[in-house]
């Protein structure tokens, strides 16, 4: 989507929010580290960007349909070669 992040650090989130290089992960249930996050992505617009253009870079490098097909191709000859 093009925003920024601010996630709670909660099941597989850390491993596609990286706090400091494409989002700012919070611990669950402190909404004082939510309310300074807010307010330092409202406040700095050049960590905006960097966090919305490092994101979507990420996200398509590691998530992309090919980056999936390559892995599913990976896990089946791993499979196949155990046979």
């Amino acid at each position: 989507a093009r925003v920024p992040i601010i996630a709670a650090r909660v099941g597989a989130v850390s491993k596609v929010i990286i706090d400091g290089k494409n989002g700012i992960c919070i611990e669950p249930g402190d909404p004082e580290r939510l309310a300074k996050a807010i307010i330092e992505l409202i406040e700095d617009k050049e960590k905006r960007k960097w966090f919305v253009d490092t994101a979507y870079q990420d996200v398509c490098g590691r998530f992309s349909d090919e980056r999936m097909a390559q892995r599913y191709r990976e896990i089946y000859e791993e499979i196949l070669l155990e046979k």
